[in-house]
């Protein structure tokens, strides 16, 4: 497979690009809504340097997603299953896809390598929207390797590849303080306030809440 075609087998596994014109939408509302509440959500300083990092992500990406579609290929070669992609496999690799998530967020805070690419996430004083968008240059170069046992247990490589971008989609809406907490919802799922946990500074926070869309493996 040449790197053309990989890029295009990757570009067409990343429905999350096709999310930015709603990410738009609801950062405007957020604004809208910071200023006529004066909750003070945004820093244009900060704003635009979440944006910018959010941009710079998204280029790095078009070359490492491309890469480990090639890893993930060559991986799926010796696959031990082979799985019919019917919705029970995909509830499967859902689950499987989150506790991947799940590992790698969690080391990202306790081993320092990973903390030093992680820690960009989570250099901003605000808490918004565009915070979701602040995403580490470094990490698109490492993190599919948390993923490179689907490949091999028997998921097809675009099936893991739009199954992560479905999780970052989720991900971006728990970015945000004007949504309270959610106590049905919160028992089972990440929501904003788990996620609000998970960026606070204080000493008795740090370290929680590594979950991606689902907030079984912590409480677990």
């Amino acid at each position: 497979m040449s790197l053309i075609d990989a890029y295009n087998e990757a570009a067409n596994g990343d429905p999350s690009i096709f999310a930015i014109p709603f990410y738009l939408v609801f950062i405007l509302w957020e604004l809208y809504l910071s200023a006529k509440q004066k909750l003070n959500l945004y820093v244009k300083k900060d704003s635009f340097a979440s944006l910018s990092m959010g941009i710079g992500s998204v280029i790095i990406g078009i070359l490492t997603k491309t890469l480990f579609y090639l890893l993930f290929t060559f991986i799926y070669q010796f696959r031990i299953f082979n799985f019919s992609m019917d919705w029970v496999m995909w509830i499967v690799l859902f689950l499987a896809d989150d506790f991947s998530f799940y590992w790698h967020h969690r080391l990202s805070h306790q081993v320092r390598i990973l903390w030093a690419a992680h820690i960009h996430h989570h250099s901003s004083q605000r808490f918004n929207f565009t915070t979701a968008l602040r995403q580490s240059w470094g990490e698109p170069f490492y993190k599919f390797f948390f993923w490179a046992w689907l490949p091999l247990i028997g998921f097809s490589p675009i099936s893991v590849l739009v199954m992560h971008s479905f999780s970052l989609v989720y991900q971006f809406f728990q970015h945000t303080e004007t949504v309270k907490k959610l106590r049905l919802l919160g028992s089972i799922f990440n929501t904003p306030s788990h996620h609000r946990v998970h960026h606070a500074t204080q000493i008795k926070y740090l370290d929680k809440n590594h979950a991606g869309t689902l907030i079984i493996w912590d409480r677990l």
